[in-house]
């Protein structure tokens, strides 16, 4: 364990890349993984071309797993407390963190993985400071219990937002800054705003997001550039 710690602040490198996968991790040659965090994880996946960032924290996960082309900003805690005693929706998620191809996750995000995180292909979290639960107090029963939480695919978080144990944003969706996702959304390629979130009367679906070919946006002259959060600051 303190030596995975070890290599896990050491500087993104091929060479990093071989000792994760020496150590037991599956880490793609061509991947960049910035000085992180990385305690009590059974098993770390990343794919081709994705880049994580300065000072990520991943501690207590089963697996976290980061498909193709995907970048993750500095400073987000990816981190799974012990299901000892909770009762948990879906057995097979606990403690995992699957995060798909070519998705976008900017900074200072807190993301528990108790009863699993599931983000889907293109996805986007922007900003900072937004939460994600997968576990929770059930006052009924007097239970902790725990379960998936999942982002689908296309679809875009904006900051400062939360989403509680069990929700998904349906694919195509955006949640709107400052709102609150409980379980039971399922309107695709909809708008979701307010505390609890429900879908707004903003027609989404001709939005150029819905469409994107790149993980970043582009400017007014079309020119792409590399967005803020990569950066550590």
């Amino acid at each position: 364990m303190l030596l995975v710690l070890a290599v896990g602040l050491l500087p993104a490198s091929r060479r990093k890349n071989g000792l994760l996968n020496r150590l037991g991790h599956q880490v793609h040659p061509t991947a960049r993984i910035a000085p992180i965090v990385l305690l009590r994880v059974r098993t770390l996946r990343v794919g081709a071309g994705t880049t994580i960032g300065f000072m990520n924290k991943l501690r207590g996960l089963r697996l976290a797993e980061f498909g193709e082309e995907t970048q993750i900003g500095p400073h987000n805690d990816f981190r799974a407390s012990r299901p000892t005693g909770k009762i948990s929706d879906e057995p097979e998620f606990v403690g995992v963190l699957k995060v798909g191809k070519v998705v976008f996750i900017s900074k200072r995000h807190e993301i528990d993985c108790t009863g699993g995180v599931l983000v889907g292909d293109w996805a986007g979290m922007g900003g900072r400071n937004s939460f994600i639960y997968s576990h929770s107090y059930d006052p009924q029963r007097n239970v902790n219990t725990c379960g998936p939480t999942r982002i689908g695919r296309n679809s875009f978080i904006a900051t400062k937002t939360i989403l509680a144990k069990g929700a998904t944003l349906p694919e195509g969706s955006i949640l709107a800054m400052g709102a609150v996702l409980m379980p039971g959304a399922s309107k695709t390629h909809t708008m979701y705003g307010g505390v609890p979130a429900k879908p707004l009367s903003v027609d989404i679906t001709n939005w150029a997001f819905q469409q994107r070919t790149s993980m970043t946006p582009r400017n007014t002259k079309g020119t792409q550039f590399v967005p803020a959060e990569l950066t550590a600051d």
